[in-house]
Parts: structure tokens; C-alpha cells; sequence
């Protein structure tokens, strides 16, 4: 009997409608893998091309399977804000993607939030960033 558990493809939504000029999210859903992250990270580059926000903001509260695959979109998203001085927020994902950040020294440069709701209570439209937001908000 085969017990492996079927995961549903990650898909990235659609870029959502900037928040104000200058916030765009991004919503990740599903298993971030390793067939996905092209297409993810292509996604996340022409919308920040065509929309060019100051504030990135990726939403993993929907995100069921995050690794190194994961890692390496968030890594590339803050890469691409920091040419652009710009800035990357992280809101909710699986327990595992805060420890693999923590690892990697990624939460020293993000700005991470358990939820989305609690950026939109903590930021205000135009900010790029944030001098009073707690770094890791689950530690």
C-alpha cells in the first residue's frame, strides 16, 4: 500500500493590485518546488519590472511544503528589491521556512510577519520600510 501524500502544485496567483503605489503582494499557495520556482521567480520579476513597488510583499500563509526550493525564491525576490532599493516583507509560511531563514541569516535583512493582516496593521501605504517591526515575530 502506498502511503505518500499527494501535494498540490504550488501555483503563484496572479500579481495582486499594488496596495497603494508603491506595495505590491504576491501569493504563494501549495508545495513551493523545485518545477514550480522558474515560473515563480519569472512571475515575481516582471511583476516587480511592469509594477515596480518599493515594499515586495510575499504571502506564504497558504504555502503546505517550503525547502530549499523556497529559499531560493525569497533570496532572489530580496536580491531583486535591493537593486531596486526596495524592500521584501515575508507574511506567515510553515514553521520550517522560518527555521531555514534563521539558518541562513536571511532573517537579519526581512521583515518577517506571522500574518498578512499584521502588515497591513503595521504598514502604511508609501513606507519602505518599517524602523519599529519586530524581525521573526514567531520566535
Amino acid at each position: 500500500m502506498n502511503h505518500s501524500r499527494q501535494r498540490a502544485p504550488h501555483r503563484p496567483s496572479p500579481p495582486a493590485v499594488p496596495e497603494s503605489d508603491r506595495f505590491l503582494t504576491i501569493r504563494l499557495t501549495g508545495d513551493v518546488e523545485a518545477l514550480d520556482a522558474d515560473l515563480t521567480q519569472r512571475t515575481i520579476g516582471s511583476s516587480l519590472s511592469f509594477l515596480e513597488p518599493s515594499t515586495l510583499v510575499l504571502d506564504l500563509e497558504q504555502v503546505t511544503h517550503f525547502a530549499a526550493t523556497g529559499l531560493r525564491i525569497i533570496v532572489t525576490a530580496w536580491r531583486q528589491m535591493q537593486e531596486r532599493g526596495g524592500h521584501l516583507m515575508i507574511a506567515g509560511g510553515p514553521p520550517y521556512s522560518r527555521h531555514l531563514l534563521r539558518r541562513t541569516g536571511m532573517t537579519a535583512v526581512l521583515d518577517l510577519y506571522d500574518t498578512l493582516d499584521e502588515i497591513h496593521r503595521n504598514a502604511s501605504p508609501g513606507h519602505r520600510a518599517l524602523a519599529d517591526s519586530p524581525r521573526d515575530r514567531t520566535d
